[in-house]
């Protein structure tokens, strides 16, 4: 990120309030009924994903019963996704939870994609006092009909809420030059267009966790949060 202060560790008063159990399994039932079920890719684009929304969801329940908030929308806590360019066939799905300092993204292509393009799924932290973020986090999966996800990253800092989020299809290290879809609860005027998305290990901006066309996996811890530097 650029010049961006580090998070103050007791920024937020942590809330306790008690959340019934059903309510938070009924809110994740909801959920995966409003999921697109017929879209292309039968059988395994459902399994994919109620497979990625059951692991964030896990995420984000255990987040309702610190501080319960919209299903999607920003705040402490929230899960966003996108159908990319309005494919159901380009899937990406960020959750995070501000009172545990956590997150998740994935990403799932369920379709051949075009030599040399990929699928990205991306997310970035606001700052607790509101005016900067953090280092994006992204997903990239560049195989046919395979997904990708960072598993629970937890940050070494307090941070906020969701300052922008999105997918993005493209070109390798240029997916947003191409197609890009941010999420609806986005910052005003904040778009994953302006995350520097080249994800090679001299690229101190963002962290990131890579699908390669062969099915190889790589992934980059991006250096301090806070700084853009490694």
């Amino acid at each position: 990120m650029d010049d961006c202060p580090a998070a103050t560790s007791n920024y937020y008063r942590r809330a306790r309030v008690s959340v019934r159990a059903d309510a938070v399994r009924e809110s994740w039932l909801g959920r995966l009924r409003n999921v697109g079920w017929s879209q292309p890719g039968g059988g395994n684009l459902k399994r994919k994903r109620l497979i990625t929304l059951v692991m964030l969801g896990v995420l984000v329940s255990a987040a309702a019963l610190v501080r319960p908030g919209p299903a999607l929308a920003a705040g402490l806590t929230g899960t966003t996704y996108q159908n990319v360019g309005s494919s159901s066939s380009k899937f990406a799905v960020q959750s995070w939870n501000g009172n545990s300092n956590t997150a998740a993204v994935s990403a799932d292509l369920s379709m051949t994609p075009a030599s040399g393009y990929c699928l990205d799924s991306w997310f970035d932290w606001r700052t607790p006092e509101g005016r900067s973020h953090y280092d994006a986090r992204g997903v990239r999966v560049c195989r046919a009909n395979a997904s990708h996800g960072s598993g629970t990253i937890t940050e070494s800092n307090s941070v906020g809420e969701m300052q922008k989020a999105g997918g993005a299809y493209g070109p390798n290290n240029a997916t947003t030059s191409y197609q890009y879809t941010n999420a609806p609860t986005a910052d005003s005027g904040q778009s994953v267009a302006s995350i520097n998305v080249v994800m090679t290990t001299s690229n101190c901006t963002v962290a990131w966790w890579k699908k390669d066309s062969s099915g190889g996996i790589s992934s980059w811890g991006g250096g301090s949060p806070t700084s853009a530097g490694c």
